[in-house]
């Protein structure tokens, strides 16, 4: 490996220009990438760069040793803490002012996270000749390949008798983890609830999707899947299923499908629900419920 001490240099090496590159195995993308390097050497300094294409961009480096993180800089409802450490970067559910009462305790009712992306290169030279890294040396150009953080979970309710008297829609999905680190995508033992979106696709089911950091393989806490009926008299009829089962014996732990069924709401009629009543204003939003036959 050529040194600067070999070349036409007085003082340090001049700072190398490199690309980074994004490969993506989804069509699915974010907006832009932040890039991190995190310096191994005794006196070397901590480099961030934000990327506003999800192809790529330059970079500009000085000579030495670095550990390498990208994480996307779009991503929704997410905040970032120990962000001066490749070790502890983790990322974590934004709070909100609202809490969820499970038949475990109460936890903070928060809204999802928006996809996260992430790429670790656990160790990059950087020589006046290029970058070295796993099995590439010398090169001008540094190869990502950001990995989904978040796991998807699709809820369906099926079976559900009276939903024509239904006129709107809470739901929610408890125990989940509230944060990850974002370099070894391990959970936290802190536990959130997380708004769930159910919306009609037929007259007796509803569908809805999440994103989530997880539930963290042993924690022991349950998860609750709470969904709230406003009916068309204006009350509220409340069903809760432990799914815990259904989360912990997935096949994939990133792609998790929930299944409730054998609903049965009361039978008030389809008149216009009474707005206002018998709402609990600390839950989140109704989704109105819309029936097409």
């Amino acid at each position: 490996m050529t040194s600067c001490s070999d070349l036409i240099y007085d003082g340090e090496c001049p700072p190398q220009q490199l690309d980074v590159n994004f490969l993506w195995s989804e069509e699915q993308r974010p907006e832009g990438m932040t890039v991190w390097f995190f310096s191994t050497d005794a006196n070397g300094s901590d480099y961030r760069f934000d990327i506003a294409s999800p192809a790529g961009g330059k970079v500009s480096l000085p000579v030495g040793n670095y550990k390498m993180l990208t994480v996307n800089n779009d991503a929704k409802n997410v905040a970032f803490t120990h962000e001066d450490s490749f070790d502890d970067y983790t990322a974590s559910v934004a709070k909100e002012d609202h809490t969820w009462k499970t038949a475990d305790g109460e936890e903070a009712l928060v809204t999802p996270p928006g996809m996260l992306w992430a790429t670790t290169i656990g160790s990059v030279n950087i020589s006046v000749e290029g970058a070295t890294y796993g099995y590439i040396t010398d090169s001008r150009r540094i190869w990502c390949h950001p990995e989904e953080i978040c796991a998807r979970y699709h809820v369906e309710v099926r079976s559900v008798e009276n939903l024509k008297s239904a006129k709107a829609v809470q739901s929610a999905l408890s125990g989940l983890s509230a944060t990850v680190n974002v370099g070894e995508h391990t959970l936290s033992d802190t536990d959130i609830t997380e708004s769930l979106t159910l919306k009609a696709d037929s007259d007796n089911s509803l569908t809805g999707d999440l994103l989530t950091f997880g539930k963290k393989h042993d924690d022991p806490t349950h998860n609750f899947l709470v969904i709230r009926f406003r009916m068309s008299d204006g009350s509220i009829h409340e069903v809760t299923t432990d799914v815990t089962e259904q989360i912990v014996n997935a096949p994939d732990p990133m792609n998790v499908n929930i299944i409730i069924d054998d609903i049965t709401l009361p039978d008030t009629g389809e008149e216009p629900p009474i707005p206002g009543e018998g709402l609990d204003v600390t839950v989140g939003d109704w989704i109105d419920i819309e029936i097409y036959v």
